[in-house]
């Protein structure tokens, strides 16, 4: 592999909104490298959680942890979603999700999703 190439991108604490996330979603369509994504501590909404794992449920397959920790505006609302994503993603294998705006229901959920993926790293 050359070293070049960016496989880890920190973009934490930059006030990044669901209109910033469309663009980062689009970009890890055809992305092939990228395996850790830091989105922690920004302005990110239930949509772009929604947009975020269309695009990993169905156009990616290097992502390996994604931190989205801190995002106050994400709600129980992004929980299917991230259920969905879940079990036709098999690249990931961290998600960073604490800290946000989610019941003890969706944490549950959650959790009992990613009991059923091997070597599974979930942080609620």
């Amino acid at each position: 592999m050359n070293p070049s190439i960016l496989q880890h991108l920190y973009l934490g604490h930059n006030d990044i909104t669901d209109v910033g996330i469309e663009h980062i979603a689009e970009m890890l369509k055809t992305n092939r490298m990228l395996t850790w994504l830091w989105l922690s501590g920004n302005k990110i909404g239930d949509r772009g959680v929604e947009q975020l794992a269309s695009t990993l449920a169905y156009h990616n397959s290097s992502l390996e942890w994604l931190f989205l920790n801190s995002n106050k505006a994400i709600s129980d609302s992004s929980v299917d979603a991230l259920v969905h994503m879940l079990k036709r993603n098999h690249s990931l294998k961290t998600i960073y999700i604490n800290n946000c705006n989610l019941s003890d229901g969706a944490k549950k959920k959650l959790h009992e999703m990613t009991k059923l993926k091997k070597d599974f790293d979930l942080e609620v």
